[in-house]
């Protein structure tokens, strides 16, 4: 666990990691977890919250055609080819299906912003939070 005068954090794999937290923080991760299994990994996640806590997760937004058409080109080199990531397989969710799952898993607060403006990738931050 690293310190800083004000903020404690810590990394490391869903198994590994132990507490209650004011945030959760996934960066590209939920769309290398099976469909099957994310809302299991949500509800992980959300015990770990504090009452209020955040959520945030950026992925790739589907609906954005061409962009991401070249993530989809980018991971299978990436997958298939290079062998560079952990998981299995790709499984994409559009919002609608994202706050949907969220909402299964008692977060409020859904929020969604585009941040891929001048970037290759549909990069697509969202939030939610963990009733208080």
């Amino acid at each position: 666990m690293l310190r800083h005068p004000t903020i404690r954090w810590i990394a490391g794999y869903d198994h590994c990691v132990r507490g209650e937290f004011d945030a959760v923080v996934l960066c590209d991760v939920l769309y290398r977890v099976p469909l099957g299994d994310r809302d299991a990994l949500l509800g992980r996640l959300v015990r770990r919250l504090k009452p209020g806590g955040l959520l945030v997760f950026k992925e790739i937004d589907p609906d954005h055609r061409v962009k991401f058409s070249w993530n989809v080109v980018q991971e299978f080199l990436a997958i298939r080819v290079l062998r560079l990531t952990l998981g299995s397989g790709l499984a994409y969710e559009n919002r609608r299906a994202l706050a949907d799952r969220l909402a299964r898993a008692g977060l409020v607060d859904f929020r969604v912003q585009d941040v891929g403006r001048g970037y290759l990738h549909s990069h697509v931050l969202y939030t939610a939070r963990r009733p208080a």
